[in-house]
């Protein structure tokens, strides 16, 4: 673990929630675990000691109200901003505004914590924070996890109807990696979802919250848990709480 160290900086945690969800409805109220998934990432900000605010940005008035009982801010995002395929980056923008606007300061960086990933904690919000600070020329933090089995060398893209009349498999890297034993393999790693951090000149000047020149925060690999369809709904089920009672 990175040792915590004292920080000047402003740091505001935006945690983006819409309403709408084609994978899975009502998605971030789902009950995960002991919480609902906007709770899981309210809980884990509020545990962290070098955020200087965080807020809640949704289209939702249920997902703001129950934002508003843990004392946090909120934005009530504008529609345009929470449709399907509104950008998550324009979202995080309208919500840096919002806090300076009303606390008067510029904050220096930005930290996304998306509650379709809830496996994460306060210390790993610090670490990351912490990383910013030590490091000023790194522009951004992204947590990622050892793919595990799951090595890019040894992947595979479904070809419809191929050379035989049937589907086949084919690889997306080349074909003799694909013979490669594992150990043979450079280490790969994964977003996990669980935490952004970038500058906020960048992400306000450049629209990037996955920045060029970023370094990870590595989790374990067995906390990878990021929710877009009803079966991640089910493994989430399982895997929170074992993660929860100290089990995983």
């Amino acid at each position: 673990m990175i040792q915590s160290t004292p920080s000047d900086s402003l740091n505001l945690a935006v945690i983006p929630a819409r309403g709408g969800s084609k994978g899975i409805k009502n998605k971030n109220i789902m009950q995960v675990g002991s919480k609902t998934l906007i709770e899981h990432a309210i809980c884990a900000a509020k545990s962290s000691a070098l955020l200087t605010d965080i807020i809640v940005t949704s289209d939702n008035p249920k997902i703001l109200e129950l934002s508003t009982q843990y004392c946090i801010s909120t934005r009530d995002r504008p529609i345009s901003l929470a449709q399907d395929d509104s950008s998550v980056v324009t979202a995080l923008q309208d919500a840096v505004n919002t806090m300076e606007t009303i606390n008067k300061c510029v904050y220096d960086n930005i930290i996304l914590l998306q509650p379709t990933s809830p496996i994460r904690t306060g210390d790993d919000i610090d670490n990351v924070i912490n990383i910013m600070t030590q490091y000023p020329d790194v522009e951004g933090v992204i947590s990622v996890s050892d793919c595990g089995v799951f090595l890019p060398d040894h992947q595979y893209y479904i070809e419809k109807d191929g050379e035989n009349g049937v589907d086949a498999l084919r690889p997306f890297t080349d074909e003799n990696n694909q013979r490669k034993r594992r150990q043979d393999i450079t280490q790969s790693y994964v977003r996990n979802g669980a935490i952004y951090s970038a500058r906020r000149s960048i992400l306000m000047h450049q629209n990037k919250i996955i920045v060029d020149n970023k370094v990870p925060y590595i989790m374990p690999k067995k906390y990878i848990c990021n929710l877009d369809d009803y079966e991640d709904l089910e493994l989430a089920r399982i895997i929170v709480p074992a993660w929860e009672s100290g089990l995983l």
